[in-house]
């Protein structure tokens, strides 16, 4: 058997001891408190504190069962022998889920273990060079802290929102301003995603407060799943990042895209998602079929008219290059055919909603069209 697949029957064996050998006995509400510091102004509570850590720490030891008790120390022992084993994206991932089996039973040492896993994250990124602040060579490293924000989310979303705002100074010197802020975003939109059901009105406040980095690829899903619990609540944030789309006028292209995807249910089966969109750092392009939806976007009526006069009024801006040389006419000549793409899809709504202008898009669509075929 190899070491990958010996480590994850081990940890599917311990997790499995300790929440069900007789009765659960501890599930979620046994917690270790320990004393970490005493200031001078509580130095005269601490024996008391102390003393009170021990005996809950006693009553946790009565509870377990000799089962419950050896399953854990062979977790500590796991955590501590993996730590020098290669790869360390791999070590990473094992340690956290260990953290995150230990956290109903010695909930400090896993807080403490997860924080540090979060950051330790930054190892697995590629040598300083040339390529080092690429959206590719970024990538494993975000793919892999997502996965321990969500560990954490799961059981503290205090405790994982005040990590991924403490990513600007702990990841300074390894990613420019930029990535911080896109990693940031994308980081704050997943944990809202994971609070839809819980905790709506939380998950609109993570989503808002994403919104001033800019769109991403995971504000559509992330939008759609709020839509699914509260229409109206999912109306107010998409009117919000409405907004701040027509006031970035450098990434028209991009918020069009993003906005346009997320009017559509996720379950239409018009959700495409396919890599190398440069704009955005997941290197993620999402693109729709208004066709597959045949219920029509699930926004209102209001934010509908509003997005599309957004298209409307940056469609018929959209030029065809004079000049077909060079990298910068070919990044544009994309561009114009990603919009042109975009409305054509979009030719019904504005049928419905805004008639008049319909006709006018057509005709623009048209002139484009001498260079690119539609179907």
């Amino acid at each position: 058997m190899s070491r990958a697949a010996t480590m994850k029957a081990v940890l599917i064996f311990t997790g499995f001891v300790l929440t069900v050998s007789d009765g659960m006995l501890l599930q979620t509400h046994a917690k270790v408190y320990r004393v970490r510091t005493e200031t001078a102004r509580d130095q005269k509570t601490g024996a008391s504190q102390r003393s009170a850590a021990r005996t809950k720490s006693q009553d946790i030891t009565k509870s377990l069962t000799m089962q419950q008790e050896r399953a854990l120390q062979i977790l500590a022992q796991l955590s501590e022998t993996i730590g020098s084993w290669k790869p360390v994206e791999w070590t990473v991932r094992v340690q956290a889920r260990i953290a995150d089996l230990l956290w109903n039973y010695d909930e400090d040492r896993a807080r403490r273990d997860l924080e540090e896993i979060f950051h330790s994250v930054d190892s697995v990124l590629p040598a300083p060079g040339r390529d080092k602040d690429s959206s590719a060579s970024r990538l494993p490293a975000r793919f892999l802290r997502s996965e321990v924000l969500g560990l954490i989310s799961g059981h503290d979303p205090d405790m994982a929102e005040r990590l991924i705002k403490s990513l600007e100074t702990d990841t300074a010197t390894s990613f420019t301003a930029a990535s911080i802020k896109k990693e940031k975003a994308c980081l704050t939109l997943q944990m809202a995603a994971a609070l839809v059901d819980t905790d709506p009105s939380r998950a609109a406040d993570l989503v808002n407060s994403s919104l001033s980095i800019g769109l991403t690829s995971w504000f559509v899903p992330t939008l759609q799943a709020i839509r699914r619990k509260n229409p109206a609540l999912a109306d107010e944030i998409f009117a919000r990042a409405l907004s701040l789309a027509q006031e970035d006028t450098e990434h028209s292209n991009k918020n069009m895209g993003l906005l346009a995807a997320s009017l559509f249910p996720e379950a239409s089966g018009g959700m495409l998602i396919t890599a190398g969109a440069e704009e955005d750092e997941d290197r993620v392009d999402i693109g729709f079929d208004l066709r597959s939806s045949p219920a029509g976007p699930v926004a209102g009526p209001v934010v509908t008219q509003r997005f599309l006069n957004f298209v409307y009024t940056t469609f018929m801006q959209t030029q065809v290059p004079t000049d077909p040389a060079g990298a910068e006419a070919e990044r544009g000549m994309m561009q114009v055919l990603e919009n042109s793409m975009t409305v054509h899809k979009l030719l019904p709504l504005f049928e419905q909603h805004l008639h008049d202008k319909s006709a006018m898009l057509r005709a623009h669509l048209s002139e484009i069209g001498k260079n690119f075929k539609f179907d």
